[in-house]
């Protein structure tokens, strides 16, 4: 382990990240490490990441990070760069911008990262969604009639579920068997039961305050209001 941080880190990649999405989500407070290209895409904001790591395949101007910032090249093939950043870096909680679009391929990634690494902390971020794994109870407060998504990475029942317009009670969710995009909420608290923690939840960015606190209890990192 490369780096360790008490505080939340944001991550960046070189996926689908506009500027004001991302000055409107990052706080200077908290360490920003750039996943190999997503150092390019922080140099076009004009902000200098805490440190660089991957296999430097993509970063454009090595030269520069190496002489600004921390670079930490690891060459092995084995993993992505998004991984490395995970096995690098400790922190109580992973906020992840630019690691969706753009390639299809890479967004599926997101996947396999929140099911090898469920033991971390992990916030997915697109232009539109906000993306958390559940905790095998959960209870979030939205607005009525909110897009409400959810995604098995595992076999997991729903033991109950409250607030939805179409109700999860007993059902089981597996890839390949059954999932639960396209939901929404009919009432303003919605509650899921289940018996492993195999959902992940897809919710419109604007309500990631509440879909973070309700999942990660993060009111003492501040609002995330996008």
């Amino acid at each position: 382990m490369t780096f360790q941080f008490q505080s939340p880190v944001f991550l960046v990649g070189d996926g689908e990240l506009s500027e004001q999405q991302f000055r409107s989500l990052y706080s200077d407070a908290h360490p920003l490490i750039a996943a190999d290209g997503g150092a390019n895409v922080l140099h076009d904001f004009s902000v200098l990441p805490y440190a660089v790591i991957g296999d430097m395949d993509s970063l454009r101007d090595r030269d520069f990070f190496e002489r600004e910032s921390r670079v930490v090249h690891i060459e092995e093939q084995d993993s992505t760069d998004l991984e490395k950043c995970l096995n690098e870096v400790e922190a109580p909680l992973y906020l992840a911008l630019g690691f969706i679009g753009k390639r299809f391929d890479h967004t599926l990634e997101i996947l396999h990262v929140m099911e090898k690494y469920a033991h971390k902390q992990i916030v997915f971020f697109s232009k539109e969604d906000v993306i958390v794994r559940l905790p095998k109870s959960f209870r979030v407060q939205l607005p009525l009639g909110t897009r409400f998504s959810l995604y098995p990475l595992k076999r997991t029942v729903l033991l109950s579920s409250e607030g939805l317009k179409y109700p999860l009670d007993g059902l089981t969710m597996e890839q390949g068997q059954m999932i639960g995009t396209s939901n929404e909420t009919t009432e303003t608290h919605v509650h899921i039961e289940q018996t492993e923690e195999g959902l992940i939840a897809i919710v419109p960015i604007e309500h990631v305050s509440a879909l973070l606190s309700s999942t990660l209890n993060l009111r003492s990192y501040g609002s995330l209001d996008a």
